[in-house]
């Protein structure tokens, strides 16, 4: 097993640990209250943890005490993923997340009440942005990074709030947003927690230079959430959601679906080049530039397998 790989377990055990010691003994005797515990770690620990990995690339071959930094941080930004996806389906009336049930539907379900299960969301997600601040503070975390820690997470956070601000704001019909709005909701909502904060934390982990990672993120953020438009436009075009590929539809004489997504899927693609040139120039670890490289092409094979 690789030195990522071994990170990337350690980071989901101490997931599971930081789970398991945050469910109080009062939901024991409260169904619903337990499975909303159950729920929340569930959703968290799925997925493909991209931001973790992202930690561990931008750390590199660390050891000691860098190596349980990173490993904190990396779950960290897993929780912070969690607490923006009960969240962001919850705003987006979304009833499945990954093929099964998001949390306010499930909790909705088990509760047999829709406000309860929406509550339950809101206060659950706060409660994951609030774990993810308390596992930059981990005692695995050398003192002296944890408040540079926590800073990388509170900016990140508030940009990506503003940007999901915004991406709902543009939802009502009187909105005059321009498709370069829709551009800087997406870059705000998705560049900062998503590969700046993980990037800019294993930097931080492995005492490199933070801000070099500042416009790799920013190349590749765009190119991510591009994707994604690309990926999930058929919902987005069904619940009116405002996406690049959705204004683009939207705006004067660009009415091709098919000319669209590959408009944006060749925005992307830029996106990519740009990223990969900066990691490729900057003086970076061998092993850190390698994982940047190999983000880049495993989103670039995603694209491909779009038919874009």
């Amino acid at each position: 097993m690789n030195h990522t790989a071994n990170a990337m377990r350690d980071t989901q055990l101490l997931l599971e640990r930081y789970f398991q010691d945050l469910v109080p003994i009062s939901a024991q005797a409260t169904p619903v209250l337990k499975h909303s515990y159950s729920e929340l770690s569930r959703i968290t620990l799925a997925g493909k943890h991209i931001r973790s990995r992202l930690v561990h690339i931008a750390a590199g071959r660390v050891k000691g005490s860098q190596y349980d930094a990173a490993v904190a941080f990396g779950a960290a930004v897993n929780l912070l993923h969690g607490a923006f996806l009960v969240h962001d389906d919850f705003i987006d009336a979304d009833c499945t997340r990954r093929g099964e049930m998001s949390f306010h539907n499930s909790l909705g379900q088990v509760a047999q009440d829709v406000h309860i299960g929406d509550s339950l969301a809101v206060l659950a997600g706060d409660m994951a942005i609030a774990g993810a601040i308390d596992l930059a503070c981990h005692e695995l975390v050398p003192v002296e990074l944890q408040a540079p820690a926590v800073r990388i997470l509170v900016d990140a956070m508030t940009e990506s709030i503003h940007g999901e601000l915004s991406d709902v704001a543009h939802r009502v019909p009187q909105s005059t947003h321009t498709l370069n709005d829709v551009r800087l909701s997406n870059h705000m909502k998705t560049s900062a927690y998503t590969f700046r904060a993980p990037l800019m934390l294993g930097a931080l982990a492995a005492g490199r230079d933070l801000s070099v990672m500042v416009p790799i993120a920013n190349s590749f953020g765009f190119a991510f959430q591009a994707a994604d438009d690309v990926t999930g436009h058929q919902g987005d075009i069904e619940k009116q959601r405002v996406t690049m590929v959705t204004a683009r539809l939207n705006s004067e004489g660009d009415s091709d679906l098919a000319a669209v997504l590959k408009a944006v899927a060749a925005e992307a693609r830029a996106a990519l080049e740009d990223a990969c040139d900066l990691a490729q120039s900057l003086e970076l670890p061998s092993d850190v530039k390698e994982g940047l490289m190999g983000i880049a092409a495993l989103m670039d094979e995603n694209l491909h397998k779009l038919g874009v």
